[in-house]
């Protein structure tokens, strides 16, 4: 429940931050192409946390109602729709605010628009916490879609596993980036408290 909350709340950041740098109340002299990408990157991160919180409600029914203790095809979309995250979203967004929030949020309009730097950055880097956690957590118990979906055994779901596994190479391409998005995100941080304070 606590997930599905973040996407809320992650969107609702998203949606303000592109919003308030529209109408200059974030930074003075907004560029367009930097709008239009924040603009981008916020409808396509609806439609990415559309379907994680339908994945979440998923986790929980077969926490709660299913008798199968876990399925694995949950695991595996799961990993799938983190790696989406990073991607798709996190990453650019990270992007942006590393290379283009360079100035302190203009204080006349109040603290509300004075925190979205900082709440921007923060919620850039969960995703990429998230999806570092997720994939030691699977490796560390040896059960995850890139471990073993990929090998045929008599107790996997055959055609399932193995036409929707996750490559080793999508997720050193999402690890990589996790990384890069996380230091990006802690390097916007660390600067607005430096430039801002």
């Amino acid at each position: 429940m606590c997930l599905i909350i973040y996407e809320i709340l992650d969107k609702y950041v998203d949606t303000a931050t592109a919003v308030e740098y529209h109408k200059g109340k974030l930074f003075h002299k907004p560029k367009d192409s930097v709008y239009r990408a924040l603009l981008a990157f916020t409808i396509i991160g609806c439609f990415i946390s559309f379907f994680r919180i339908c994945l979440y409600f998923w986790g929980i029914y077969l926490d709660c109602c299913s008798k199968e203790s876990h399925d694995k095809r949950y695991d595996d979309f799961d990993m799938a729709m983190q790696s989406i995250k990073v991607i798709l979203e996190a990453f650019p967004q990270s992007v942006i605010a590393k290379f283009y929030f360079v100035h302190c949020p203009i204080k006349k309009y109040g603290w509300g628009v004075w925190f979205l730097d900082p709440a921007f950055d923060s919620f850039c880097g969960a995703p990429f916490i998230f999806f570092l956690g997720s994939l030691c957590f699977c490796y560390c118990r040896k059960h995850g879609p890139y471990i073993e979906c990929c090998e045929e055994s008599e107790e996997s779901n055959g055609e399932w596993s193995k036409n929707f596994c996750i490559s080793y190479n999508v997720l050193f391409i999402t690890f990589a980036l996790s990384v890069t998005g996380l230091v990006f995100a802690g390097l916007s941080l660390s600067e607005f408290s430096k430039r801002c304070s």
